[in-house]
């Protein structure tokens, strides 16, 4: 019998990017909860206590930098590794996201491919006790992916 699979909260505000998101973090696998504003994702945190979150910056009623802030003020989720997208990618965008204290800021852009493998990777490499797979290197779950 495996490990259970680790719990990642994704906030996005773009429906369809989330959903595209979520399938491939299921497949590696973990168990995503979607929601798509800040101020869901801050309810949501503070129900399930999930093993990271992943998070746009720019998010429908309650920002990622907000709700990062909202998190990191409470003992029962500031330890949740906190990534934040920069989907714009701009500087000041950037710098907001790193400032505002998430353990990592992904520049998104245009490529969503780019930015699955570098989501995947600092999910399997920054967090070594996300690792969903026992054992499993990670070339093998991005094949899989």
């Amino acid at each position: 019998m495996g490990k259970p699979a680790k719990v990642v909260l994704l906030v996005d505000g773009e429906i369809s990017r989330a959903e595209r998101l979520a399938q491939r973090l299921q497949r590696c696998p973990y168990q995503v909860e979607v929601v798509h504003n800040g101020a869901a994702g801050l309810l949501r945190a503070h129900e399930t206590i999930p093993d990271v979150i992943v998070a746009a910056c720019e998010l429908p009623i309650l920002d990622g930098c907000r709700m990062l802030d909202a998190l990191r003020s409470k003992n029962s989720t500031a330890h949740i590794p906190i990534i934040l997208i920069a989907y714009e990618a701009r500087p000041d965008e950037m710098a907001r996201a790193w400032n505002s204290g998430a353990d990592l800021c992904i520049p998104g852009g245009p490529g969503e491919s780019d930015l699955w493998a570098t989501l995947h990777r600092a999910l399997e490499t920054s967090f070594p006790a996300l690792a969903a797979a026992p054992a499993a290197p990670l070339s093998v779950c991005t094949a899989a992916c």
